[in-house]
């Protein structure tokens, strides 16, 4: 099995809430503290920058990565906490979009 098929799979077996407070970009999200391995999360994070293209949304740029018919991109940086830092000064958001068949924003830079 590949990497991003790793990847793949370890996305699709965690639980996703729809954004309702985006209705305009519908899309869905897990959060770090619903999985239970902290340094899966983190690996997941990673892996998605680390693969992904840059892509622009309301004027930020965000990394996403196609996986399938879904696109996936993090929210919070870095990944892990720096030393010294609170847990959640990281990452605590992956969000996805699946069906769209392109980036959630259109645009890729």
């Amino acid at each position: 099995m590949t990497e991003l098929e790793t990847l793949r799979q370890e996305l699709e077996s965690h639980d996703w809430v729809f954004a309702k407070t985006m209705p305009e970009n519908p899309h869905e999200y897990t959060t770090k503290r619903s999985w239970g391995d902290q340094r899966e999360f983190e690996w997941t994070c990673l892996l998605i920058r680390a693969r992904g293209h840059k892509a622009k949304f309301r004027g930020s740029t965000y990394i996403e990565l196609q996986l399938g018919d879904c696109v996936y991109w993090t929210m919070g940086w870095p990944c892990r906490p720096l030393p010294g830092r609170p847990e959640h000064s990281a990452t605590q958001l992956i969000n996805r979009k699946c069906g769209a068949g392109k980036p959630s924003s259109g645009q890729t830079t």
